[in-house]
């Protein structure tokens, strides 16, 4: 569902079209629109939150050099930029940058997108179906040699009791993963900020 953000206008002497200005209050992530001379125009508060904007200038030159690019050029242009997660710390930040050409006075449009947070679960999900994948095929191997041998020692009853006793130990084993996986899910499901409640930092 679209969110309705608050857009702000630098004071640059030059007014938007009305049309535009309400296009762009649909729009979500950051959006910049760049006057001649690379002066930002137009921004809402999200471009200063990702860090690509500060003082109503644009701080990646990489950004800067796409954007005339597609001046030049009058072609719109797509890609994924790298920008530093905040002072303090080495993280990244992937944004996904799409730069269209507007016809009044060579203004271009700057769509921004922080992709960082999608990659990163992206990547737990995929380093976790892996490792989960491995830790399933332990029990359920170990309950199929055991069935094997209980059915060759069906006249060994104290055969029988000893290998009866290893499948519920794989079977306890292959329940405590799906719960873990189940309770995975559901984690994953609930937003933690909907029962937020405040802490004392000294406890």
């Amino acid at each position: 569902m679209w969110r309705r953000s608050r857009v702000e206008i630098a004071d640059r002497g030059r007014e938007l079209p009305t049309l535009l200005l309400n296009t762009l209050n649909q729009l979500e992530g950051a959006i910049l629109v760049v006057a001649p001379g690379e002066v930002t125009i137009f921004s809402n508060p999200e471009s200063e939150k990702i860090g690509i904007l500060r003082d109503q200038r644009i701080q990646s030159e990489e950004l800067l050099a796409s954007i005339r690019v597609v001046r030049r050029t009058n072609l719109a242009q797509t890609g994924t930029l790298e920008i530093a997660r905040g002072p303090i710390g080495t993280g990244k930040r992937e944004i996904n940058v799409k730069i269209i050409p507007l016809s009044e006075d060579e203004l271009v449009l700057v769509l921004l997108s922080d992709e960082s947070e999608a990659q990163r679960v992206h990547e737990v999900r995929r380093d976790f179906v892996a490792n989960i994948s491995h830790e399933l095929k332990t029990p359920i191997g170990a309950l199929s040699l055991l069935s094997e041998a209980v059915l060759e020692a069906k006249e060994d009853s104290a055969a029988i009791a000893k290998f009866a006793s290893r499948m519920q130990i794989e079977s306890k084993r292959l329940t405590d993963l799906v719960q873990e996986i189940i309770q995975l899910s559901r984690v994953q499901d609930s937003d933690p900020l909907e029962k937020a409640e405040s802490i004392s930092i000294s406890d």
